[in-house]
């Protein structure tokens, strides 16, 4: 009978039960607009179907264009709430590139810090390891200088008229 899925026998019952007993004919004829509804079976039927009464004195048409503004202004609303957190979002994003950028230009002066120290400390050892040389050359020839001179003397003591 309706969208509800009501059927005939239903509504006369829950007519009835509202207290405006309807018969299936008469439901029929007041449907397609060939009876007047009485007022206390209007009161009923919106009882029945449980809708505001002014909802069923008024067209069809201006109910629904009144739910589709209420959808239209609860759409509204949710679009202005999802810009206003989509700024929000956007602003984060904002902040976090700028927080990438600058831990990568840190990361980069870190990386240019460590090679140039790393390049130091190559350096440093390279000048430990030429002092190591030099002191180790300076060791051999002051360990040999003796040696040496033991020899020129012990060659001077036995020069020439020794022999």
């Amino acid at each position: 009978m309706d969208e509800s899925g009501m059927k005939y026998q239903d509504l006369v019952d829950a007519m009835e039960h509202a207290g405006a007993p309807l018969s299936k004919p008469t439901i029929t004829r007041i449907f397609q607009g060939q009876r007047r509804i009485h007022v206390n079976e209007l009161t009923a039927l919106a009882e029945v179907f449980d809708v505001p009464l002014l909802q069923l004195l008024e067209p069809t048409e201006r109910h629904l264009s009144r739910e589709v503004e209420a959808l239209i202004e609860e759409l509204d609303g949710r679009l202005r709430a999802y810009r206003f957190e989509a700024s929000k979002v956007e602003e984060t994003i904002r902040r976090l590139a700028l927080t990438l950028a600058e831990a990568d230009e840190v990361t980069q002066r870190l990386v240019r810090a460590a090679t140039r120290h790393e390049t130091a400390v190559y350096e440093l050892v390279d000048l430990a390891l030429e002092v190591e040389d030099r002191l180790l050359d300076r060791a051999r020839t002051a360990a040999l200088r003796p040696r040496n001179e033991t020899r020129r003397l012990s060659r001077g003591a036995a020069g020439p008229g020794s022999e």
